[in-house]
């Protein structure tokens, strides 16, 4: 789960708490640090100087944020003008019959969760603010994030900046070279670097940070997600790119659940035509550890890529339709983010009460680029 978190106030000021927006239950966890309040209303902005038009009904008037706002930057502040987009009303100001035990009155170490506008996007309403009475007793705020603090949630990653922890490579399994952003006319996906691989009797693979593909069981939960980044070239953009047989497999398998030994494969496979040079992918269950000669003719469903740029491969170890058999849905994403590749492997005798939370491992079961493979960004969810 990824989380941002707008923080407010301090230890000297009498008052400091913090706003978590969770991005998988679309909800909001207030905590109080410091002092006590009663929050009113959060209200949104993505920064601008127009408003999105919202309407503040007469009712919820005592809420406004109009004025000047302090807006907090760590433990410091400075006061702001700022142009309002839309707000969540969570209670009425005063405490009323229900005094301290009203629900939106937090004391220290106290926590609220209040579910998200249905329109809400931390990537676009930056500006988190907070409208707040009874503060410490009688006193109210008009507070404001303008940053918050962005946590992928992830459990690995792996950017390449400087090192290559995580792949094992050597003898059979290949080389990783770590080259500055640039290389061979590459931009990094993200940062100042990326990874180059080659192989031998097959490339690099990596167990996600664990040191044994076995012996390390996990509940399976609500599963995982899985993703790496590669760097597409095909031919058929106009430029120069992958011609012959080339490409690429890329495997990440899960254990059963006590994870004493393996379960399956889930596989994308990359590789052009070796008479059209066309570039194709496709996904299913089975290595070749060569490129395919049949595709696309013998590969229904394989996709054609004509854009060269970094492409996010993603697997995502679910249960998509709630029948208690594993579902891995296998999906690549362009440059800009658009789908250009899904499918969901399934079979119903792998239960999800035999199917570990951890995967086994990441293995690029076959590289065949000369030069050697683009990666980036290796990721565990």
């Amino acid at each position: 789960m990824a989380t941002y978190t707008w923080q407010y106030g301090s230890q000297s000021a009498g008052l400091q708490f913090e706003i978590v927006y969770d991005t998988a239950s679309e909800s909001f966890v207030v905590t109080s640090l410091v002092g006590e309040f009663d929050l009113n209303a959060l209200w949104f902005s993505d920064g601008n100087t127009t408003s999105d038009g919202y309407r503040l009904d007469r009712s919820d008037n005592a809420l406004n944020m109009n004025g000047n706002t302090t807006v907090w930057d760590g433990t410091t502040s400075t006061n702001n003008r700022i142009v309002w987009d839309s707000y969540l009303k969570t209670s009425s100001p005063g405490l009323g019959r229900a005094g301290r035990g009203k629900s939106t009155f937090l004391e220290a170490g106290e926590s609220l969760t209040l579910a998200a506008p249905d329109n809400f996007d931390p990537t676009v309403d930056t500006i988190l603010g907070v409208r707040a009475t009874s503060v410490n007793g009688n006193d109210s705020i008009k507070w404001a994030d303008a940053v918050a603090t962005f946590d992928p949630g992830l459990l690995v990653f792996e950017g390449f900046e400087g090192s290559a922890n995580l792949l094992i490579a050597g003898g059979a399994y290949g080389t990783v070279s770590v080259v500055p952003s640039g290389t061979n006319g590459i931009p990094a996906a993200s940062g100042a670097a990326y990874a180059l691989l080659q192989e031998t009797s097959s490339g690099p693979f990596h167990r996600f940070g664990e040191s044994s593909s076995t012996g390390n069981p996990e509940p399976f939960g609500d599963g995982f997600t899985a993703s790496v980044k590669v760097y597409l070239d095909p031919f058929s953009d106009g430029a120069d790119g992958l011609t012959g047989l080339q490409g690429f497999e890329y495997s990440v398998s899960v254990n059963q659940a006590d994870d004493s030994g393996f379960l399956r494969d889930f596989i994308f496979h990359v590789n052009t035509n070796a008479i059209t040079n066309q570039l194709y992918l496709y996904a299913d269950n089975n290595a070749y550890f060569a490129p395919r000669g049949d595709i696309p003719g013998g590969v229904p469903g394989a996709v054609e890529i004509t854009t060269d740029g970094w492409y996010t491969f993603e697997h995502q170890f679910t249960d998509v339709d709630n029948n208690g058999a594993l579902d891995v849905v296998m999906s690549v994403y362009n440059q800009a983010g658009a789908t250009v590749y899904s499918t969901t492997r399934s079979t119903p005798s792998d239960v999800i009460t035999n199917v570990n939370g951890n995967p086994r491992y990441g293995w690029f079961t076959d590289i065949t680029v000369a030069g050697g493979l683009a990666v980036d960004d290796i990721t565990l969810v």
